[in-house]
Parts: C-alpha cells; structure tokens; sequence
C-alpha cells in the first residue's frame, strides 16, 4: 500500500510543470512590461521635445521615422530578452513578449497623446495639421506631381477630420498594433529557440 501511494506521488511530481521553465517565463514577461513602459515613455519623451521645441515637427518626415526606429528597436529587444532569459523560448514564449512590450509602449504614447491634443493644447493639433499640409504639398512638388493633383491633395486634408482626436487616435492605434503584430509573427520565428534535449 505504501509503496502504492509512494509511486502515484512520484508520477504526479514527475509531471508538474517545470517550476524553473515558469519562473524564466514569468521573468521574460516582466522584462516585456518594463521594455513596453520604456518604449512609451521615450516616445512620449519625443512627443515633448518636439512640442516645446516647434510643435509642427510632430508633422515631419524624419521625426516620425524616429519614432517608427524606437518602437522597432524596443521590440526585437524584447524578443531578444525573451531568449536571453528563457533560453529555449517557443514561439508563444517570444511573440507574447514581444505583443506586450509593442501594446504597452503604444497605448502608453497613445494616452499622453489624446492627453495633450485634446485636454491640455487643443490648437496644438491644427497647427500641426497644417504643417502636415506643408508637408505632403512639399513632396508631391518634389515628384513633379500636377498642381491638380497637389490642389486635391490639399484640399482633402484640409476638410479630413482631426488625426488628433479620441477616436482617430484609438484607430490608429489598432491599426498599428495590428501591422506590428504581423511583424511580430516573423520576429517570432527568428528568435524561437528549440531546446536540443527535447525530441
């Protein structure tokens, strides 16, 4: 009888989730937390830069590069930390790291975003608008685009609804998440690691 329940208590120890394999888990994810929070705070870090310095730099070229290269380089890292820690990650392992750091940081930036443009300096998001305009008039002549074209361009974004609003701001943060998880699915596949002692 002892020896009975001695073996039924080896065979439910011997297939208990590997406590080691959680706890690296659980510490990738925290690192995701961490990158995500670091990643909205650089870009909100720009967002302010960028208001105190001339608020229609939020409308430029190179300063929306900028951000795109932030949000990709916090992403591969946590898709990198995710190896580092667990060492063998699945692909669940690195794509969940990877979608909370991406989802964080965005919503984050997001938030100061809808903040800023429409609690604290509603007028803020029209000049911007109109140095977009600048903007988009400015390439458009540089491709030797037809002034009809340019005059429908503008005019278009002259009567489009504010960027900054609510509800714009919270599709285009959907719509970007959703891109940047596409990306995730191949980042994922890069860093996944298969543990050689496993068959």
């Amino acid at each position: 009888m002892y020896a009975a329940k001695r073996n039924i208590f080896l065979f439910l120890l011997s297939n208990q989730p590997n406590q080691n394999s959680l706890t690296m888990e659980t510490e990738a994810r925290k690192q995701a937390l961490n990158l995500g929070l670091y990643m909205g705070l650089a870009l909100i870090l720009v967002t302010t830069i960028c208001y105190v310095i001339n608020v229609g730099l939020l409308a430029n070229f190179w300063v929306g590069l900028f951000n795109l290269i932030i949000v990709f380089s916090f992403a591969i890292f946590s898709c990198y930390s995710a190896r580092k820690i667990i060492g063998f990650p699945s692909f669940k392992d690195v794509f969940t790291s990877y979608t909370i750091t991406v989802a964080l940081g965005l919503a984050i930036s997001t938030v100061f975003t809808i903040i800023l443009f429409n609690l604290i300096d509603t007028g803020a998001a029209e000049i911007i608008k109109e140095q977009s305009i600048v903007e988009m008039q400015s390439i458009m002549e540089r491709f030797n685009a037809p002034q009809s074209e340019i005059d429908k361009a503008v005019t278009q974004a002259q009567n489009a609804e504010n960027n900054f609003s609510i509800a714009s701001q919270t599709q285009s943060y959907f719509i970007f998440l959703a891109i940047m998880l596409l990306l995730g699915l191949l980042a994922s596949l890069l860093f996944r690691k298969k543990d050689p002692t496993q068959a």
